[in-house]
């Protein structure tokens, strides 16, 4: 099994610092005319009980959601993005 979790926080977190790098690199463009897909879904949850309560009486209430991804499976897609800029902005 090679998969790896991730929080919901930082699949967002990339989401932000994705559009956000493109935005300014474009100078809107991709603002106007981009699209980004989320191809992973955080849909586990973390559950936790608060300290010092007794054992029993369920599970706990659910703290967090992760999502279990996959080695190689795509995580992000992306249109409207002239791929040389992608490129020059990206991997620079």
């Amino acid at each position: 099994m090679d998969h790896l979790l991730y929080r919901y926080r930082a699949i967002e977190a990339v989401r932000r610092a994705i559009i956000g790098h493109f935005h300014c690199a474009m100078s809107g463009q991709f603002q106007r005319n981009g699209k980004i897909w989320i191809r992973v879904l955080a849909d586990i949850p973390i559950t936790g009980k608060p300290t010092e309560v007794r054992m029993g009486r369920g599970k706990g209430n659910p703290t967090g959601w992760i999502a279990r991804v996959s080695r190689g499976q795509i995580l992000f897609e992306m249109d409207g993005v002239i791929s040389t800029l992608f490129y020059l902005r990206f991997f620079i």
